[in-house]
């Protein structure tokens, strides 16, 4: 084990404050409780159960394929981080926590509780845990990248 990791329970990131958690400590435990909301213990893209990935730039929650695929559409559209065992930043868990996989399906797809209509196409193949890559990653790229179903009036809730 590195010396210099071991301080501070052995996971680095500063010393440890009289009575408390050291600042990864505590954004660990936010990341946590903001994956317990109901609509991010799936993933965001396929609805397939317990993400462990996420884009820290979408704020959303992702399972490992999707994951995988939104490597592969690229950091400028969507920067990836593996929820237990990337460190995370108090700034990015916030932005987790501020948007997460409700909000962003509401500004995606134009999603709402209070209008259930949405900007996808009925005929769109909305993708499941089942889907082929290829239709998952076709949606992933016409979402974000495209950004077929959103409204072009308004900015990402995560830049925001």
């Amino acid at each position: 084990m590195d010396m210099a990791r071991a301080g501070a329970g052995g996971r680095g990131g500063g010393g440890r404050k009289p009575g408390g958690l050291t600042p990864e400590e505590q954004a660990e435990a936010e990341l946590r409780d903001v994956m317990k909301h109901p609509a991010n213990a799936i993933c965001a893209d396929c609805s397939a159960p317990k993400p462990r990935f996420a884009s820290i730039t979408l704020a959303i929650f992702l399972c490992n394929r999707c994951y995988g695929l939104h490597r592969g559409v690229g950091a400028h559209v969507t920067r990836t981080k593996c929820v237990a065992l990337d460190r995370w930043s108090l700034l990015e868990v916030q932005r987790m926590r501020r948007v997460g996989n409700s909000v962003a399906a509401a500004y995606w797809e134009r999603l709402s509780l209070l209008f259930p209509s949405c900007n996808v196409p009925a005929e769109y193949a909305r993708p499941t845990p089942e889907s082929c890559n290829d239709v998952v990653e076709k949606w992933i790229r016409d979402k974000y990248e495209k950004k077929l179903f959103c409204s072009p009036d308004s900015s990402p809730p995560s830049f925001s």
